[in-house]
């Protein structure tokens, strides 16, 4: 059975994920963490007329861009303050 890709959004590190948590989500998961783009939600801006946060439109292009390279079966939008459990049960819901 061939590993499903995934590509994991928001970087590696502090306001990211880190190392572990992807090694975690390889093995728990028996997925292929395929590319790690830095796109990070703290990029994001705020619509004046009713609060919505959305993506710059320079980082949805970014995003664009590594989906189309990539070819993901998944993709995992990490936010800041992500805890490998929530990430892991955020996770379940895609299988």
């Amino acid at each position: 059975m061939n590993k499903r890709k995934i590509l994991v959004v928001g970087g590696i590190g502090p306001g990211g994920i880190s190392i572990d948590t992807i090694k975690h989500l390889e093995n728990q998961y028996k997925v292929a963490i395929t590319d790690v783009v830095n796109i990070y939600v703290r990029e994001q801006i705020t619509s004046k007329d009713n609060n919505k946060k959305f993506l710059a439109p320079a980082y949805e292009q970014m995003l664009e861009e590594a989906i189309n390279k990539t070819k993901p079966d998944i993709v995992v939008l990490v936010v800041p303050n992500y805890s490998k459990n929530t990430i892991c049960n955020n996770m379940r819901y895609f299988y």
